[in-house]
């Protein structure tokens, strides 16, 4: 009986220590590569251009903007900047208005080991 007892208060105290420990969730993963893009239409900074941005692809992706990871918009120099990227494939997708029409631009790029803790520039030309 005593150890009956005994095995009971051991087991009661383990599972008291299994609850009120707390596990520390981990901090997501982050890359240390940022890709700073260029937008232009007939050579001119474009403003205001939504720019989608999606990993892990080496071709067009397709024009629903809900396939891809990020977006940003370009500011009024033309620039729209992605941190905390990872090397891999990414593909390039930009709408935007050029004040007489509406243009796109798509390309695709690499990342690589060579560029991490580093800005990658890219230029994206956008046209009818």
């Amino acid at each position: 009986m005593l150890k009956k007892t005994l095995n009971f208060i051991v087991l009661v105290g383990l599972l008291g220590v299994g609850i009120t420990c707390k596990k520390e969730n981990p901090l997501p993963a982050r890359g240390n590569i940022s890709l700073q893009v260029s937008v232009f239409s007939n050579s001119i900074p474009l403003s205001n251009a939504r720019v989608y941005l999606k990993g892990s692809a080496i071709e067009f992706p397709g024009d629903d903007t809900l396939l891809y990871t990020f977006s940003e918009s370009s500011n009024i120099f033309g620039k729209a900047k992605f941190d905390t990227l990872f090397t891999g494939n990414y593909y390039l997708y930009s709408l935007g208005f050029n004040g007489v029409d509406t243009v796109m631009g798509l390309m695709a790029i690499v990342l690589g080991e060579g560029q991490e803790n580093s800005t990658v520039t890219a230029t994206l030309a956008l046209s009818k």
